[in-house]
C-alpha cells in the first residue's frame, strides 16, 4: 500500500517528506473508517461487521501488468505496486468491460457448450 500511494503521489519515500505525505494520507484513511463508524471495537482491536459487506456483480474490472489477473478494484488505475523501482509499465492497469449474464453460463443448457459464451466450444 506504501509503494501504491508513493507512486500515485510522487512522493519520494527517502525523503522525510515523503513519507510524511504517506503517512498523513493513511492516517486521513484511518480516522475516516474509524470515524464513519465502518470498523467496530472489538477485544483485539477493530473489525468490519459482516453484516456491512454487500457483494455485485462486476461490470468492470483492471488488468495487473504484473500478474495479468482482473482487479474488481484499483487506486487510480494502480495495481499494488511491486518491490524496487516503479513505472507505468508495471503499476498502471487495463481497464476492461466485462460480461454480466443474467442467467449462468449465458443460457446455455449444454455443459459443454456453456463453458464459452459464444458457444463456440
Amino acid at each position: 500500500m506504501v509503494r501504491l500511494l508513493s507512486h500515485a503521489l510522487h512522493a519520494d519515500l527517502t525523503t522525510p517528506e515523503g513519507e510524511d505525505r504517506i503517512d498523513t494520507v493513511l492516517e486521513g484513511a484511518w480516522q475516516e473508517l474509524v470515524t464513519r463508524g465502518l470498523l467496530q471495537p472489538t477485544g483485539d482491536g477493530r473489525m468490519l461487521p459482516l453484516d456491512k459487506l454487500a457483494f455485485a456483480p462486476m461490470k468492470r474490472g483492471w488488468i495487473c501488468p504484473v500478474t495479468r489477473r482482473i482487479l474488481d478494484t484499483t487506486f487510480q488505475g494502480l495495481t499494488l505496486v511491486p518491490a524496487g523501482s516503479p513505472t507505468d509499465e508495471t503499476a498502471v492497469c487495463q481497464s476492461v468491460d466485462l460480461p454480466v449474464y443474467d442467467v449462468p453460463f449465458g443460457g446455455e443448457s449444454d455443459d459443454y457448450l456453456g463453458l464459452n459464451a459464444d458457444g463456440s466450444g
